[in-house]
């Protein structure tokens, strides 16, 4: 039997992708699969028109072959069910990075969190309903993923000289096809995934750091800076919360925060690179964001092996939370945080390790390119 082709149509907002991209890079490099790129709008007869000519947030198509047939899919990397692409009208499988069994099944709203209002929910109790109603005939197509990792395309300076080369190479390439050399983008994700490692390495100084800003039921978030800014003469808690102007229904029947009440900094704020501190704290707290959403900074903290505490999460992954450190938040005033860093400061550094190992067996971007690849051609 061939080898699975897999075609990735490329396009601008692709970046909450890239692990899964990475992870089928990897796949072609050890010879598993034949991996190719092209602009997603230079497609031609390979995607359908609607798919062309849609204006890309956080998703990709990506059609995977194995010699007898293809299947077209699409990646969701949305952070939110609430944000559900209409690409799912026109492809055979819907990965979805926030997949809740439920919702695709059809079942009613109840994700409502336990210090919530009705005011704060019933936007998204119509929503939910409405999304259902809309898609109801290709909710069938949805597959659980996992959330979005890591972020993978390199942030930090590169050299000159590299930058120059690979730009060379890139324009090289595209003279002769439409096809894109990914291994360029590829060295660029090598790069990244080894100073993810060397994260792990830090040694833990700090009990907590959180960077935040007004993203999702202010009030709550308030509580949380609040209760850090409470611990903070007990514990070595650093802390911002800045100021975004709140969405009327992410307010409910509360009133929206002063600005001039901002930005919350405890502990003297968050100094240097945000990543780098997170990597030297003890334990990670995450409030549930936009929409019920998760951001990478969360999964960031799985990969280092942090334990975690946070507000429930709205959506199903593909392992169990529990097996990468995480602790679910229920009470909406942030009461239990001095138990959780109590812990997570008793902890040894061989938990952190396990912790890790057992994320990289569950979760790293191979794992999550080999269930992709399995679920498609299993259907075909």
């Amino acid at each position: 039997m061939p080898k699975p082709e897999v075609t990735w149509f490329t396009n601008d907002h692709e970046h909450s992708l890239h692990y899964f991209k990475y992870g089928l890079m990897r796949l072609a490099g050890a010879g598993e699969i034949r991996f190719r790129e092209i602009p997603n709008d230079q497609a031609g007869d390979l995607l359908p028109r609607q798919i062309r000519e849609h204006h890309h947030r956080r998703t990709v198509a990506v059609r995977i072959s194995d010699g007898r047939c293809s299947r077209l899919l699409i990646l969701d990397g949305e952070d939110s069910l609430f944000q559900l692409s209409p690409l799912i009208q026109w492809c055979d499988l819907y990965f979805s990075c926030t997949y809740r069994r439920k919702f695709f099944e059809g079942e009613p709203f109840d994700l409502e969190l336990p210090w919530q209002t009705e005011e704060e929910i019933s936007h998204y109790r119509d929503l939910y309903s409405k999304l259902q109603s809309d898609y109801q005939e290709h909710l069938h197509k949805a597959v659980p993923l996992m959330p979005i990792g890591p972020a993978m395309e390199w942030s930090k300076q590169l050299d000159f000289l590299r930058r120059k080369a690979w730009g060379a190479r890139h324009k090289f390439s595209k003279l002769f096809a439409p096809w894109i050399d990914w291994g360029i983008q590829c060295a660029r994700f090598e790069t990244r995934w080894e100073h993810l490692h060397r994260l792990r390495e830090m040694e833990p100084v700090h009990d907590i750091v959180l960077k935040d800003s007004l993203w999702g039921w202010p009030r709550h978030r308030v509580t949380l800076h609040r209760k850090l800014a409470d611990l903070a003469d007990r514990y070595d808690i650093r802390s911002e919360l800045h100021y975004r102007s709140a969405e009327p229904y992410e307010l409910g029947e509360h009133s929206e925060p002063d600005p001039n009440d901002f930005p919350m900094i405890s502990g003297g704020g968050v100094q240097g690179d945000y990543e780098e501190a997170i990597a030297r704290s003890r334990l990670g707290v995450f409030a549930t964001g936009f929409h019920y959403g998760c951001r990478n900074i969360v999964t960031l903290a799985w990969f280092l092996g942090l334990p975690t505490f946070s507000d429930p999460f709205s959506f199903e992954l593909i392992y169990d939370f529990s097996e990468v450190g995480v602790s679910i938040h229920r009470s909406g005033t942030w009461e239990e945080i001095p138990e959780a860093l109590e812990t997570a400061r008793c902890e040894n550094k061989q938990i952190r390790i396990k912790r890790q190992q057992r994320f990289d067996q569950i979760a790293e971007p191979i794992r999550g390119a080999r269930w992709i690849l399995d679920k498609s051609i299993d259907k075909i």
